[in-house]
């Protein structure tokens, strides 16, 4: 069957975005079923791009987009660590599982948002500042170009460093330190 080339854009775009502010053990029974529900529905939008790109013989690029927590644990990010944590794992599996039918399946960890991210946190950012959104979306058009076609089951930081650090006295994010 001939393969119908489509790059240069993503055919999926995968994230969550979870509020922060819980601790896993302080987590109730509603915020831990929409931490899994978050967490399902993400998984199910791969499963879906996938097949439609597989059933398309489409050869394309899907991005799974998770919070910085997900490599780096927070106090007080216990849901977004969970769900990016699992997501990523499962970007990896898919990108070994797809990479044959031509499809390229990367993760983008995206660090604290302008807009989003309390200012303080940028203190616990190496470049002192928050991330732009504007630089996390020029990072996965990079990875959806044609030139990135050997990229694949990568895990790409865009987040000034602050998966590399370690917050002085506690979580930046944390309620309370």
């Amino acid at each position: 069957r001939a393969r119908k080339e489509r790059v240069g854009k993503p055919e999926s775009v995968v994230g969550v975005d979870l509020p922060g502010g819980a601790d896993v053990v302080d987590l109730n029974g509603i915020e831990w079923e929409r931490t899994i529900g978050e967490i399902r529905a993400a998984f199910f939008a791969i499963r879906r791009a996938a097949a439609s790109m597989t059933e398309r013989g489409v050869v394309g690029r899907i991005l799974v987009l998770v919070p910085a927590h997900a490599v780096r644990p927070s106090r007080g990010c216990g849901p977004d660590a969970i769900a990016g944590s699992f997501l990523t794992t499962v970007g990896q599996v898919a990108a070994v599982e797809l990479a044959p039918k031509g499809i390229r399946v990367n993760v983008v960890v995206y660090g604290p948002l302008e807009g989003t991210a309390p200012e303080r946190v940028a203190e616990a950012v190496p470049t002192g500042r928050l991330v732009r959104a504007r630089e996390v979306g020029d990072v996965c058009a990079l990875l959806a170009a044609p030139e990135a076609d050997a990229v694949n089951g990568a895990v790409v930081a865009v987040d000034g460093g602050y998966v590399v650090t370690k917050a002085g006295g506690g979580s930046p994010f944390a309620r309370s330190n």
